[in-house]
């Protein structure tokens, strides 16, 4: 027969309304074998806290919903048991709890997604939101890319699935190899890192089954409007062109015109484009070709 025991040495009062009215006190080891539960309310946490079976730690937190506004999620941290993450929270990314460098959970969500789809029998699609030059064959390769995908294109793409990447951040024509100085702090998340040149993840994402690329719109206009960049000062910075305010990246007006005279439309294309550029369209060329675009 189940027992239910209070220790309440004037702490533990009966109200009109319901619930109980504790006094904080600290933790009861009560009693020394097992097979009980206790429950109190803690000075320390300030809350009501738990120990099951009678085991050797201090007391569980008795749980209770952190977030109190609409989009609230609640996450686990180093710092706490929960705490809430508000509705436009960024730079926030969900791990294998101990396992930060760990990839192969994107393997296990691929086989998940495969088992699913339509009525008319296509399969539910992957695809990764990390592509840079980190995952060529000249850093890393294929088995070493970013979630596994590239494995996971390879094993997939018999069944016609929709294989989608987008691209880190915001590209740089001048890094090869995700590195500074050859960029500003190399390859990594906006606003302060790149995916690297456009030019080399590219074309290995297409040769690697990836058929649904996601391009930052900066670097779609780069490749493909002849006024990205309208006004040039006299050292090449781009005075009038794509409004850079709030684009979340690490592009300056300077950058904007090197990456221009570099890489985009302008008087070095072939035949030379009409314009303010020097550019030798060089990203068209590329996105092209991956896209099997002929001329």
């Amino acid at each position: 027969m189940a027992t239910f025991s209070l220790c309440a040495p004037g702490t533990l009062k009966a109200q009109n309304g319901a619930g109980l009215l504790s006094t904080e006190g600290s933790y009861i080891a009560y009693p020394s074998s097992g097979n009980y539960d206790l429950l109190w309310a803690d000075s320390s946490a300030h809350r009501w806290k738990m120990n099951n079976d009678n085991n050797s730690m201090s007391g569980l937190v008795v749980a209770a919903w952190p977030c109190s506004s609409a989009g609230c999620i609640t996450i686990a941290g180093t710092g706490a048991v929960e705490s809430p993450l508000p509705i436009g929270a960024s730079n926030e990314f969900l791990q294998v709890l101990g396992l930060d460098s760990d990839d192969s959970y994107g393997m296990r969500e691929a086989q998940q997604a495969v088992l699913y789809g339509n009525a008319t029998g296509t399969t539910d699609g992957l695809g990764s939101q990390g592509l840079s030059v980190l995952d060529t064959s000249a850093l890393n390769g294929c088995s070493m890319a970013t979630s596994y995908w590239c494995d996971a294109f390879a094993a997939y793409n018999p069944l016609g699935s929709p294989l989608e990447l987008q691209q880190l951040s915001l590209s740089d024509p001048f890094d090869s190899t995700c590195s500074p100085p050859l960029s500003p702090s190399g390859c990594g998340t906006p606003p302060s890192g790149d995916s690297g040149d456009l030019r080399i993840w590219l074309p290995f994402a297409v040769a690697n089954d990836a058929n649904v690329i996601e391009l930052y719109y900066l670097d779609a206009a780069l490749a493909f409007d002849p006024h990205y960049c309208r006004v040039f000062t006299s050292l090449g910075a781009c005075v009038s062109g794509y409004d850079l305010t709030g684009s979340g990246t690490f592009l300056t007006s300077a950058q904007q015109g090197q990456f221009m005279n570099f890489v985009g439309q302008g008087t070095n294309c072939n035949p030379p484009v009409a314009g303010n550029g020097a550019g030798n369209c060089a990203y068209a060329a590329a996105i092209n070709s991956a896209h099997g675009l002929k001329p």
